[in-house]
């Protein structure tokens, strides 16, 4: 897919990367890596960068304590690839983490044909612990085995948001080579929609039909 940006002749875009479960480590062939990559080297390539700002994320599921980690350490790993792959020295990179809360599910789980979707609608807003959560989704085995195939492995990525000067024809910036990334540790509410929203609804729509 192509790049997000923000208009026609685009002051930002960003770039999603993928992990694999309990990874922090970069795949240039896992998931969608390959084409995000792609799209990111052409993007750092046209030089005239203000800002690099890195987001790591992790799923819902497993302890908060461990996922906290995860997410930075995706963001961090993701830091330190950009930076010995491309080069960038002193770029204003801020890298942050945000682990996403069970609640973010909330949107594929009311349009999927999953029984009960209304009590786990609840379950996933109830403001419980996530490992009580965790728990209780583990105990429904259909809804378990969806959300592993098809929710949270779209979740275990960083995102990698590329700001441009606003004369993005001017002379390449020089860059300071001790300049250290700001890192931010985020743990505030979800509020993203969950991403590839067409591809969750196609595989409900397949689930009705072979039932």
């Amino acid at each position: 897919p192509e790049p997000k940006t923000s208009e026609a002749t685009p002051q930002l875009q960003e770039f999603d990367i993928f992990f694999p479960l309990n990874k922090s480590q970069i795949s240039d062939t896992f998931m969608d890596n390959s084409a995000q990559i792609k799209n990111l080297h052409a993007a750092l390539a046209e030089g005239n960068i203000k800002a690099i700002h890195l987001m790591g994320y992790a799923s819902p599921d497993g302890t908060t304590a461990y996922n906290t980690e995860l997410a930075r350490k995706r963001a961090q790993q993701l830091s330190t690839w950009l930076c010995k792959r491309y080069g960038i020295k002193g770029t204003d990179i801020t890298i942050t983490s945000h682990v996403i809360p069970w609640s973010a599910t909330t949107e594929a789980i009311e349009h999927s044909s999953l029984k009960d979707s209304d009590k786990l609608v609840k379950l996933v807003n109830s403001g419980q612990a996530p490992m009580v959560i965790d728990n209780e989704l583990k105990g429904e085995a259909n809804a378990w085995a969806w959300l592993k195939s098809d929710i949270l492995p779209d979740m275990r990525r960083a995102v990698v948001t590329v700001a441009y000067t606003e004369d993005r024809m001017e002379s390449n910036r020089e860059y300071s080579p001790h300049q250290q990334p700001k890192e931010v540790v985020i743990i505030e509410e979800w509020s993203e929609k969950p991403k590839h929203e067409d591809r969750h609804l196609k595989h409900d729509k397949h689930n009705k039909e072979h039932k």
